[in-house]
Order: structure tokens, then sequence, then C-alpha cells
């Protein structure tokens, strides 16, 4: 997928020339889709790339990153998206699982519900691609997170971060499964061998979604009227008077929900996280 590294903007117009639009702007060391926007022509692609690094400027001393340098992607227009938790070793790869992705409406890129395991589990191209991206990169210990856009029937490796995945995702995969990546991923730190590590299959399925009130100043927060039987958990992040906008990235939500689906597994991919927190978003969070 062709792409240009960024480092001044300057070079936009260059970025612009290699890509050709619409275009994604992805900030290069960051996560949780911060600064992440698709661009269609260049008036946009001005602003998205001063919006990235207004956000940037915020954060980048609180997380330690650079903040300096800025992906231009090619855009694949697609809502279907997961990601592959990959075990990585000396001589081996392993995916433990895949993870469907459910993302907010452009020009932004936020994840607002994962579902493990995907339908998509055991397809063996879409593994095959994530181990392969592994290999060439170099990782060759702990887990790393593959990312990958899937349209038309083709895959697009997006991005793979040598590290585990985020947003709750590992907790779905110790619900769902009953392992605990974190021990894997610091075991092969510490030299273990994983090799023969087998992975189990899941015991249900289960899913982290969050909740987004709709956008305006949040005037009461209520008890939803009834929970739904698949709920395991409910956390509010948000306060009353406090301004909801529009699902940008992770510090756009309201708050956070788990369901699980026992002895159930979807074959193809299901709104239900959505719909839930939708349903329970729009009783609980009261506008002004």
């Amino acid at each position: 997928m062709p792409n240009f590294l960024l480092e001044d903007e300057s070079q936009l117009k260059l970025a612009i020339d290699k890509i050709g639009f619409p275009l994604i702007i992805k900030p290069y060391d960051f996560g949780g889709s911060g600064g992440v926007i698709v661009a269609f022509n260049e008036k946009e692609a001005i602003e998205g790339l001063r919006q990235a690094k207004e956000l940037i400027a915020k954060y980048k001393q609180s997380f330690k990153i650079q903040g300096d340098k800025y992906l231009i992607e090619e855009y694949i227009s697609s809502k279907e998206e997961v990601s592959v938790e990959v075990l990585c070793g000396k001589n081996f790869y392993k995916s433990l699982c895949v993870s469907e992705k459910y993302l907010s409406d452009d020009p932004y890129f936020s994840e607002m519900a994962h579902l493990v395991p995907s339908h998509r589990q055991n397809d063996y191209a879409l593994n095959d691609l994530a181990h392969k991206a592994c290999k060439a990169l170099g990782i060759d210990r702990g887990i790393a997170h593959v990312e990958i856009k899937i349209k038309e029937g083709k895959f697009y490796l997006i991005e793979v971060g040598a590290r585990t995945g985020g947003d709750g995702i590992m907790e779905q995969i110790e619900n769902a499964f009953e392992f605990n990546p974190y021990y894997l991923h610091i075991a092969s730190y510490l030299g273990v061998d994983l090799s023969n590590f087998k992975i189990p299959k899941p015991k249900r399925t289960s899913s982290i979604a969050f909740l987004k009130a709709k956008a305006g100043k949040i005037k009461k927060i209520n008890l939803p009227r009834e929970f739904p039987k698949e709920l395991t958990s409910i956390k509010i992040t948000t306060s009353i008077g406090n301004e909801s906008v529009v699902p940008k990235d992770w510090s756009t939500r309201e708050g956070v929900v788990e369901f699980a689906w026992e002895n159930h597994f979807f074959k193809e991919k299901t709104n239900l996280p959505i719909d839930l927190a939708n349903t329970l978003s729009e009783q609980i969070f009261e506008l002004e």
C-alpha cells in the first residue's frame, strides 16, 4: 500500500503527489486512532495535518513520544477491519486471536468496539499475512498487534505494532479463551520457549464497546431502564457538564461496556456490540 513518511509540513505537497486523494493522515508513533483522519482534497489535507499536530502537541509529553513524523497513506474505503494478535518467536508465529473491529464514521476512525473471536478466526490467508508482516519486520518475541482492512475480499495491511493490542482487547481474549495473553508476552521477553504453546478453543464470544453520547453538553446521567442479558460490566467515564463531541479517537468516549455470549460464536459480522452500546448510551446520557 503506497505511503509517505512526512517529517515536515512543507513535504505535504510531495506526499499528495505520490499518494493522491483520498489519503490518510496518521501520526507515526501514536495510537488510539488519535490524529488519524481522511482527506479528500488539499484543503482537507492541510486542515487534517493541522488537527493531527495539535492533538500530538497536547499529548506527546504524557505518552512520552517524539510526535514529529506523520504517515500519509492510501485510503482504503471499507468499514471491514480486524486485528490479529500474533505470538512471535525466533522460528515461529502463532495467531492467538482475530478481533473484529468497529469504527466510527469518516473522516475519523475511532474504534467503537472490539469482538473476539472474529468469524475470520481461522482464515488462513488473513493469519498468514499477519505472520509474514511480523517476520518481515524482524519481530521475534512477544505479542504483535497487526491491523488489516478488508475490501472486496482483499486484505490490506495497515499497521503493525510490536506490542499487545490496546482498548481492552487482551482482556477480551482472556475472557473468551481463558488464558492470559500478557503472561505470554512477558514470558517471551524473559526468554521462555513458547513454540509448543497450544492455543485453546474459545469458550465464549467476548466484546468491549464504548458508550457515546450525542454531541452537546451532558445535563444528566441516568441509570438504564434495563440491562442487556449479555452485559458483564459498565463504566461511565464522563461527568455532568462535560461536552460530548463526535467520536474522533479514544479521548471522545463517555464510557465502556463489556458483553459475553456463552458458548456462542458468530458466523458473520454482527452489529450487536454497537447496537447494545448505542441503546445504553441513549438511556444513560441526557443532553441540554
